[in-house]
């Protein structure tokens, strides 16, 4: 209407939108004619919207999943519950950048033991192949401070809940006897590393309950991670930070991805290089563009700063795994 009266009155010479022409009846018979303006607000652009989480974001994360405020003391105004597991799961994803369907399918019994003193140099997590990418199997790292809070949860909240479980699949594979490398279900000896994810939801712990790493109250295998993911990042932007932004398991992928150029832990691994020798840095990424990193998970791009991270000074790190980690 403004637009009409400025043409109208000379103001300007046309009216600067597109309009669809329409008409409906009124309850007493009258046709109406209306004009419903085409315009529609311009949604972000891909390469301005958040694809990791700097390192203050990630902190506010994790400290928001574990039922905490910004400054990591207890938030007395939170009501959710299952906050060991949260800030279990979301310590482990963003430490060691653990695709959605590799985080979902993690037994306990495959965490690698905490070391008796705390250390800097991260410990190396396997993942099974039958749940990777490809099934080809792949070795990660996670440091020390994230394995310390799984264990944490591992044998506190989630024992409690599959204490007694009453949670039984179809077709269940009761564990018994599980060490590190295996175990043996319903009186075979299997090794985690062989079974499929359809095998790893069908597990019964020898206490009861699910035997993966993340369970409810009930004792049932925890799936929805990127429904916990979004609702705690809804709260934070409600409570703390209107600028954060939404968060889905594959970010965390990105964050840990990022992590060696933001100047933070340099020490993640993919698959073990073909050759024994020690290579140079050759960083095949910047062959595409010298300011973006592909994830060679969903192609998306990472933006990267123009200078290399560090050297990594840990014992028997090869700098190029570093570039093959988003494989």
């Amino acid at each position: 209407m403004f637009y009409q009266w400025a043409v109208s009155e000379g103001h300007c010479q046309q009216v600067p939108f597109s309009y669809a022409m329409g008409s409906y009846l009124r309850p007493d018979g009258v046709r109406m004619e209306t004009a419903r303006n085409l315009a529609t607000v311009r949604g972000a652009r891909r390469h301005a919207t958040r694809k990791y989480l700097e390192r203050p974001y990630s902190d506010l994360l994790l400290n928001a999943l574990a039922g905490n405020g910004p400054d990591g003391e207890p938030d007395h105004t939170f009501r959710g519950r299952e906050t060991g597991r949260n800030a279990a799961g979301g310590s482990l994803a963003i430490s060691t950048g653990l695709r959605l369907r590799e985080w979902r399918l993690l037994t306990p019994w495959e965490i690698p033991p905490l070391p008796r003193q705390h250390t800097a140099v991260p410990v190396p997590l396997s993942l099974a192949p039958p749940t990777t990418k490809g099934s080809k199997g792949r070795q990660t790292w996670v440091e020390y401070d994230a394995l310390a809070r799984v264990h944490d949860y591992a044998t506190l909240e989630r024992a409690a809940h599959v204490d007694g479980s009453r949670w039984h699949p179809a077709h269940a594979l009761h564990v018994e006897d599980p060490t590190y490398e295996g175990a043996y279900l319903n009186g075979t000896y299997r090794r985690w590393h062989l079974l499929t994810p359809t095998e790893r939801l069908r597990l019964v712990g020898p206490g009861g309950g699910s035997g993966l790493l993340a369970v409810q109250s009930d004792g049932s295998p925890f799936l929805d991670w990127a429904t916990t993911l979004r609702r705690t990042s809804v709260r934070i932007r409600d409570r703390w930070e209107p600028a954060f932004p939404h968060v889905h398991p594959h970010m965390t992928r990105h964050t840990m991805a990022m992590a060696p150029w933001k100047g933070w832990c340099a020490v993640t691994t993919s698959r073990p290089p073909a050759s024994s020798s020690t290579p140079t840095m050759t960083t095949p990424w910047l062959s595409t563009s010298p300011r973006q990193i592909p994830c060679w998970s969903c192609g998306t791009s990472l933006a990267m700063p123009a200078s290399p991270p560090p050297r990594c000074q840990a014992p028997g790190f090869v700098e190029s795994e570093l570039a093959g980690f988003l494989e």
